[in-house]
């Protein structure tokens, strides 16, 4: 007889972070949309190969509800925070299908949004990596990070793990 406080109730098809290989960061990063009120929320973070969190911010805009654009801009403001802060050897992920494969697509650039995302082409190839795609449960952070925003919860920049996400960053490490 099986006792059931030992069963495991976690999907077996749930994918935890990873941490990048040794000398690498990875940056997590994603959106939000609170169509009620026009808000976009994005939030990225970094962490090491241990997995300890190097930094963490979000913020908000008002602005399209349109998937793609409102992850468009969370990649860019990733992208350019990481430049400002003169990091390298990063790793980005996105739990955006949509976005990577707008990204790695070549005639995608033929629309509006395309020719946004030749920028961010510039800005990946100055550091010679790409985006790839990584499920949501292994994007936990970006995505909790993404959503307070848009509840009007907490805005800002972290050097350290933020409260509100201490059990995220716990349960991606164990």
């Amino acid at each position: 007889m099986t006792n059931s406080r030992n069963v495991s109730h976690t999907p077996t098809n749930m994918k935890k972070w990873e941490p990048p290989k040794h000398s690498f960061l990875k940056c997590n990063f994603d959106a939000a949309i609170a169509k009620q009120n026009q808000q976009i929320g994005f939030g990225y973070n970094i962490r090491n190969e241990k997995g300890k969190l190097i930094g963490a911010k979000n913020g908000h805009k008002t602005g399209s509800d349109n998937v793609l654009e409102v992850e468009a801009l969370s990649c860019r403001e990733a992208l350019l925070w990481i430049k400002d802060k003169g990091l390298a050897n990063i790793i980005f992920k996105s739990d955006s299908q949509l976005l990577v494969r707008a990204i790695n697509t070549p005639n995608f650039y033929s629309c509006t949004v395309g020719l946004i995302l030749q920028d961010y082409m510039y800005l990946l190839n100055s550091y010679g990596c790409a985006i790839t795609f990584t499920n949501r449960s292994a994007n936990q952070a970006a995505h909790e990070l993404s959503k307070v925003v848009v509840s009007l919860f907490d805005l800002g920049e972290w050097s350290c793990t933020p409260p509100f996400l201490s059990d995220v960053i716990h349960m991606d490490l164990f």
